[in-house]
């Protein structure tokens, strides 16, 4: 049985700060298209009288915050390109980065239908009706989204609120040796989210967040783990992932982003280290063999 008490621990399990770091190298090539500028995002954003709130770091990097989209982080700008993937039609309020609960189906799931054959309404969620509940001078955010729904089986009752908080991060480059005169740009995303059991009823099943990211092709992304091994990460849910596509480093593993393919890599909960997640555009393939070394 998990109740108020229990679900304040689960927050606490997924209050560790998430760094979503973005480095883009000078020379490495060029990013794939198709994903929406910053600027053309935010000019279909004020021709449609949507809320947006643009949060930058000390670089004039930024990245972009919609409420009515679920509070998607909807784009991220390095150097003016959008390091995120985000929907041509910018009325769809899909991709960038965003909060999701689980377990989707199943009894006790409320996105999936009870036998997985299409969804449920869960637009309470997302997009929900994210409000902003704190914000300093746009250099930090905080967004909530309250909601009631109930599980597949029609026994238990969800009234939950889910919260958003983002505030740029510092260069960690910066003052390390050895970078004096190295040319790069970067956007670095302090990202918390929680979710609150408001009722005073046990819950049965735990639920989780997800924190979901949609990138372009192709970039390399790096998964801070211990004991980075084979025996870390897991890759045959869909298509078999090359042995090439993932590079083994001193605290991490490297995989290459690739989008010709359904690749689903999944992290063993003992290996990760919860605190930072990078990610490299443009990184080429051949650059993953010798770059972390």
């Amino acid at each position: 049985m998990v109740g108020e008490g229990w679900m304040k621990w689960i927050v606490f399990i997924f209050v560790f700060l998430i760094g979503i770091g973005a480095f883009f190298f000078h020379g490495a090539g060029g990013i794939s298209e198709e994903k929406g500028d910053m600027n053309s995002i935010i000019d279909a954003l004020k021709k449609d009288n949507i809320e947006y709130h643009l949060i930058s770091n000390e670089q004039g990097n930024q990245f972009l915050v919609v409420p009515k989209f679920g509070a998607r982080i909807l784009a991220a700008s390095v150097e003016g390109e959008n390091v995120f993937w985000t929907h041509p039609d910018i009325q769809k309020g899909q991709g960038g980065q965003r909060t999701w609960i689980s377990p989707e189906g199943g009894e006790k799931g409320f996105i999936f239908k009870p036998d997985w054959d299409g969804t449920r309404d869960f637009s309470m969620m997302d997009p929900g009706n994210y409000k902003v509940v704190a914000s300093d001078e746009e250099e930090h955010l905080i967004l909530e989204n309250s909601f009631i729904t109930t599980s597949n089986d029609q026994k238990e009752t969800y009234n939950l609120t889910t919260t958003r908080e983002m505030k740029p991060l510092s260069d960690p480059l910066q003052d390390a040796p050895g970078f004096e005169d190295f040319k790069y740009s970067y956007l670095g995303i302090d990202f918390v989210h929680k979710l609150r059991n408001n009722s005073d009823v046990l819950l049965d099943k735990i639920l989780a967040l997800w924190c979901l990211i949609q990138i372009p092709p192709e970039g390399t992304m790096i998964v801070p783990v211990h004991n980075p091994d084979r025996l870390a990460w897991r890759g045959n849910y869909f298509e078999p992932i090359p042995e090439d596509f993932v590079k083994t480093n001193p605290g991490s593993l490297s995989f290459y982003i690739h989008g010709s393919q359904r690749y689903k890599v999944g992290i063993r909960p003992e290996m990760s280290r919860p605190k930072e997640l990078s990610a490299i555009w443009p990184l080429p393939r051949e650059m993953i063999s010798s770059w972390f070394s």
